[in-house]
């Protein structure tokens, strides 16, 4: 979120507390909380961009509703940070979710990608123990060789196990989250936003799904 001096104190204490409630909601692992700092962005961003607009009786409406929502989020981060919670599995499966997808355009693409954790910060991506270099050994630089080659497939065939997985759950994940949100009245984060119109207010929706012809 762009941290613009016009935007009010308590939407700038808001963002602070949610990220902190963030890295609780997965026990502070780091790639996962960097994961759910990405779904929750886009939903600040466009708050933000609400914020800044000209002051009307629809922006009114949906900053309320945004601010009760996020106060129902907050207690349900909090929540998730108790390990074996309900709360705490959706909140593990949002971040995984999108590290598989982070995975999976990594893998499919010939640059590395900074959004990614390094294979130590990740059980999902490491590789295991280094192989030594022996120079007593002639034939250590084939064995090395093959075994690396045999690790980086061992890995590939991982990353697309779990993306797969991921493409496959992905709208299941989906419907469940709406209608977590609609019944407990919270925001689990999205990848992107838009706005729909509903009773004179807005409300966050799902934008470009393509699998599925978007909502």
């Amino acid at each position: 979120m762009s941290t613009n001096m016009s935007l009010p104190p308590s939407f700038r204490s808001l963002y602070r507390i949610t990220l902190r409630a963030l890295s609780a909601s997965v026990a502070h692992h780091r790639a996962a909380a960097r994961n759910m700092r990405r779904l929750y962005r886009p939903t600040f961003d466009q708050a933000a961009a609400v914020h800044m607009s000209p002051a009307s009786m629809e922006r009114a409406s949906w900053l309320a509703e945004f601010d009760k929502r996020m106060d129902n989020t907050i207690a349900f981060l909090i929540v998730s940070a108790t390990v074996n919670s309900t709360a705490h599995k959706v909140t593990q499966s949002s971040a995984l979710q999108l590290h598989a997808q982070l995975a999976s355009s990594h893998s499919s693409s010939s640059s590395s990608s900074s959004s990614l954790p390094s294979p130590s910060s990740s059980p999902l991506l490491n590789e295991g123990p280094v192989i030594k270099w022996d120079p007593l050994n002639p034939s250590h630089a084939a064995d090395l060789a093959a075994k690396r080659a045999a690790r980086r497939a061992k890995t590939s065939e991982r990353k697309k196990r779990i993306a797969d997985a991921a493409v496959r759950n992905e709208w299941a994940v989906r419907e469940v989250r709406s209608m977590a949100e609609g019944m407990g009245g919270i925001v689990l984060g999205r990848k992107e936003l838009v706005r729909v119109p509903i009773k004179g207010s807005w409300r966050f929706n799902q934008q470009k799904d393509t699998d599925t012809g978007g909502n």
